[in-house]
């Protein structure tokens, strides 16, 4: 996949930020959800990665439910496909799954 295309799936989850519309957030992590695949090098680069994922968390403890439980999706999905990375965010990921 071309870096533009990488880039523009990482907007998709910056622009969900800027939109209080619950539907645009769920559309947005489904769209990450989808196209993970497609994202494996720009994880491999910390600032990116540490964006992704911290954003992931922060839906996660959204009170909507729908949105909460797409971003766990997205978040079960990292852990699987993503371990090496894992140890720098099992405190937040905690937090947000024990509670």
């Amino acid at each position: 996949m071309p870096p533009e295309t990488r880039e523009k799936l990482v907007s998709v989850l910056a622009g969900s930020l800027d939109n209080s519309s619950q539907e645009i957030i769920i559309i947005s992590l489904k769209a990450i959800f989808n196209a993970y695949d497609f994202l494996k090098d720009t994880l491999q680069i910390d600032e990116k990665r540490n964006f992704i994922i911290n954003n992931i968390i922060n839906f996660c403890k959204s009170e909507n439910i729908d949105v909460s439980q797409q971003a766990l999706m997205l978040m079960i999905h990292f852990v699987c496909y993503n371990y090496e990375f894992l140890k720098q965010y099992v405190d937040e990921i905690g937090v947000v799954t024990f509670t």
